[in-house]
């Protein structure tokens, strides 16, 4: 047995014996084919980079040829265009040079016939009344157009203020005719301070003070702090509140522009509401607002047609541009 073991031993199978050289004859073989493959491809890949790089020269070749030969076409048309076109510009002006010369001729003819004219005294009174007629009518031509363009002038003015009158009315009428509470519109005609307002005048005046306040509070009440301070700043108001400050506002600007309230308003849940009295001899009565079922002639008298207008406009609810 131990005989055997040496046999195998020998045959190389603990790979000690003839297999090891076996080994390194296939991995040196691998490797010389290895070598060889990638010396293969890198030969494949360069001779195809050399094609390729071949074949692009001569498609770069090909396209400046190509080029160089729409350019020469284009060049050769261009002059052949040009040449034409220099002919004949060249033969126009010759001719005019000829008609040129034709017209100086004629106008140094014309110029010796009135100097010949002149000389001899005929024709002097002629030429002279000529000028002076054509002058004329060229000074009535243009006193006819400055007349003109004054008179156009004078009625784009006075279109303008009839048009400016036109708008503002429009924009008094709209502001009536959108306010709320248009059962109780009146126009107040009285002046103040002259001489002591009626009671009728006096609930026009509240009715326009009223609606003038919805107004503003609707103004300011978006407005920020900031710009109420401001707002306030400017207008004389002492700020406390946000709140209270724009309803100070609101009513500042409605004194200035309706006058210091006369009294008679009592506010109920942050609404103003004004009660026009009159005196008379049993006392102190209060005068109703008018209805649109009340005849206004009734209510104010002399003021009737304005306000009957006023309220028809409202019931039918016209819209004014």
């Amino acid at each position: 047995m131990a005989g055997n073991s040496g046999a195998y031993g020998g045959y190389g199978y603990d790979y000690g014996g003839g297999l090891r050289p076996h080994v390194e004859t296939l991995e040196v073989t691998i490797a010389g084919i290895k070598a060889h493959q990638d010396a293969e491809i890198a030969k494949e890949n360069s001779k195809r980079e050399e094609e390729e790089r071949i074949k692009k020269d001569k498609e770069e070749e090909e396209r400046r040829l190509q080029e160089k030969k729409a350019r020469e076409e284009f060049q050769a048309e261009m002059r052949n265009e040009l040449s034409g076109k220099l002919d004949s510009v060249r033969e126009l002006l010759e001719s005019k040079k000829g008609d040129k010369d034709d017209e100086v001729t004629k106008m140094h003819l014309e110029i010796e016939n009135l100097r010949k004219t002149l000389r001899e005294g005929n024709g002097a009174s002629s030429s002279e009344s000529v000028f002076d007629r054509c002058k004329r009518e060229l000074e009535e031509e243009r006193a006819k157009s400055d007349q003109r363009l004054a008179t156009m002038e004078d009625e784009i003015a006075r279109l303008r203020v009839v048009n400016d009158e036109a708008v503002a009315a429009a924009d008094v009428w709209k502001q009536v005719a959108l306010r709320p509470g248009l059962d109780k519109v009146a126009v107040a005609t009285v002046d103040k301070g002259k001489r002591p307002m009626s009671p009728a005048t006096q609930a026009v005046e509240a009715n326009d003070r009223d609606a003038f306040l919805v107004e503003t509070r609707r103004t300011l009440r978006p407005l920020k702090k900031d710009k109420v301070v401001t707002l306030c700043e400017k207008e004389g108001v002492t700020y406390s509140t946000l709140d209270k400050a724009k309803e100070e506002l609101a009513l500042k600007r409605a004194d200035v522009a309706f006058g210091k309230d006369r009294g008679g308003t009592v506010k109920k849940g942050g609404v103003l509401i004004h009660e026009v009295t009159e005196e008379t001899e049993q006392g102190t009565t209060i005068v109703p607002r008018p209805t649109m079922t009340q005849p206004l002639r009734d209510f104010a008298p002399g003021r009737g047609v304005v306000l009957e207008f006023i309220a028809l406009l409202c019931s039918t609810q016209i819209k004014v541009y």
